[in-house]
């Protein structure tokens, strides 16, 4: 196919004269052919989109393709989005009622036995003191659960599926952060009555979702064969930014600890349900009330996604390319690699040649 001709065919040929203007993001497709030969005319492929990421301007698979004085513009991939909702925030503990601790369920099911309020005088799971009169001092609370770990970034490397280029998702994160740990009992004081139990932790926050990776953008896409370049220019747009990680839910409050018995002849006015040692009416340091649960662990967050590659000729597998000295690439800059907990997911890169395995 010859390109680049007037409408009265005189004067010198120029390339932007004849235009192959694909509409959609996968780009002019060359197939069922031997050799074919492209002179002085313009490929201009259009922005990737929804379905589509990359941006490709030109995909081959005939045993050779020839470009000679042509111009391939590829545009801009898109960038990449979580794919799906931040991690759901964890249940509340459970309050201790009485002598007897509190038992955490989360979404119906039970936990781990750490997790349970100790009864009345009991050391937690962790071995946290119960309260105690003599010295005034107050049940210890639980500690928080264990937070859940990220999800993976995505890898930085392209692939080609379907016969279009793209890049891996970043990971959801696994669903493994733990519950709060209870409290510990509270003390039997003479002032007081029976001592109350500890509350449970709080229920663990849900985890985040990964991102996917931007597009990137590919002027042409040798799938099979051989591409040689002779006096051409190879244009690409801008790679895609990855998209950032979802966070993970804050875990669920500890439960609180019940308070002391009012025995018969006591002011059972003064036990209030909760005990602050500042005023406390009885100068325990609040020592007869129930510990107070751990907080459950926050849920991890989602890997992000890879910022989009420009590259100027993509191979693959067997697929060659030749090109000439005065053979130019323009590249657009790549997209930026998305947001994690603590660290970004890969950028982008552009290269003139990348060859896909």
């Amino acid at each position: 196919i010859y390109g680049g001709y007037s409408s009265t065919f005189l004067g010198a040929r120029k390339r932007e004269s004849s235009i192959l203007a694909p509409t959609k993001a996968q780009g002019l497709s060359i197939t069922s052919a031997s050799s074919v030969t492209l002179v002085s005319l313009s490929v201009i492929g259009t922005n990737a989109d929804d379905q589509v990421v990359t941006a490709h301007a030109l995909r081959t698979s005939v045993d050779q393709l020839n470009l000679v004085d042509v111009e391939v513009r590829a545009g801009n991939g898109t960038p990449g989005a979580a794919l799906g909702a931040a991690g759901a925030a964890g249940e509340p503990g459970i309050h201790a009622t009485g002598a007897f601790g509190g038992v955490l369920k989360c979404k119906g099911a039970a936990q781990p036995s750490v997790a349970n309020g100790a009864a009345v005088g009991k050391m937690n799971a962790q071995g946290g003191s119960p309260g105690n009169c003599a010295t005034k001092t107050p049940a210890q609370s639980g500690a928080a659960g264990q937070a859940g770990t990220h999800g993976a970034h995505a890898s930085k490397l392209p692939s080609i599926k379907d016969g279009m280029v793209q890049w891996p998702s970043g990971s959801a994160a696994p669903d493994n952060a733990g519950p709060g740990y209870g409290g510990a009992g509270g003390a039997t004081c003479t002032a007081l009555g029976s001592g109350g139990g500890a509350g449970s932790g709080g229920c663990s926050g849900g985890p985040g979702a990964g991102a996917g990776s931007g597009g990137g953008s590919a002027a042409v896409v040798v799938l099979a064969g051989k591409l040689v370049l002779t006096r051409s220019s190879l244009r690409t747009g801008f790679g895609g930014n990855g998209g950032s990680g979802a966070a993970g839910g804050e875990g669920g409050p500890g439960g609180l600890g019940a308070k002391p018995t009012c025995d018969i002849g006591m002011d059972c006015k003064k036990v209030e349900a909760e005990c602050q040692p500042a005023s406390d009416p009885y100068k325990l340091n609040c020592a007869g009330w129930g510990g107070t649960g751990g907080p459950g662990g926050k849920g991890g967050y989602g890997g992000a996604g890879a910022g989009g590659w420009s590259i100027g000729v993509v191979t693959t597998g067997p697929a060659s390319v030749d090109l000439d000295a005065e053979t130019t690439f323009e590249l657009g800059a790549p997209g930026n690699g998305g947001d994690g907990a603590t660290t970004r997911a890969p950028d982008g890169e552009k290269h003139k040649t990348w060859a896909v395995p």
